[in-house]
């Protein structure tokens, strides 16, 4: 999992039908000390997450899959599955 930055939105007329009713957002990753890293990446939200929003993305098909069962088997890596409110350090 990492913390990543919503940066803009993704349309798209033609999807897999198994994409219908998910939104797609573009992310960018962040460094330790909240910086946009320069990678532009596309994610599924499933957090209603909007542009500006610092959001927790996991980055591994088999656990998104596993967040998402038993809804449907997509072929996606990126999930959005929190939005992070304050980021602190201990």
């Amino acid at each position: 999992m990492y913390a990543a930055r919503v940066v803009g939105t993704v349309t798209a007329n033609i999807k897999a039908k198994e994409l219908k009713g998910y939104t797609l957002l573009l992310i960018q990753n962040l460094d330790k000390n909240n910086n946009l890293l320069p990678a532009v990446t596309v994610a599924m939200d499933n957090m209603q997450a909007g542009e500006g929003d610092t959001v927790l993305v996991v980055h591994e098909e088999q656990a998104a899959q596993q967040i998402l069962q038993p809804k449907n088997l997509l072929p996606m890596r990126s999930l959005i599955v929190g939005i992070i409110d304050h980021p602190s350090e201990s």
